[in-house]
């Protein structure tokens, strides 16, 4: 379950979707996954395409972020 105490002074690193440009990625409000607690998605728009974001909170004080869908990550 996530506990904001735990999760300070995080630094990220994230692969923006294909087509993304400063100020072109829209995230909107993020869901919740029922099935895993650690794991929430995220839809986007990106170079006016939609997709989603799934994430996870991981067992070293970060997160992972992948493309579901929609835009495809840079190689």
């Amino acid at each position: 379950m996530y506990r904001p105490d735990r999760y300070t002074g995080w630094r990220a690193s994230v692969e923006v979707p294909a087509g993304a440009t400063p100020g072109t990625l829209r995230p909107f409000a993020g869901r919740p996954d029922p099935a895993d607690p650690s794991g929430f998605s995220i839809p986007f728009e990106a170079g006016g395409r939609g997709g989603t974001l799934d994430g996870r909170f991981t067992d070293r004080n970060g997160v992972e972020l992948r493309v579901r869908d929609g835009p495809p990550a840079d190689p």
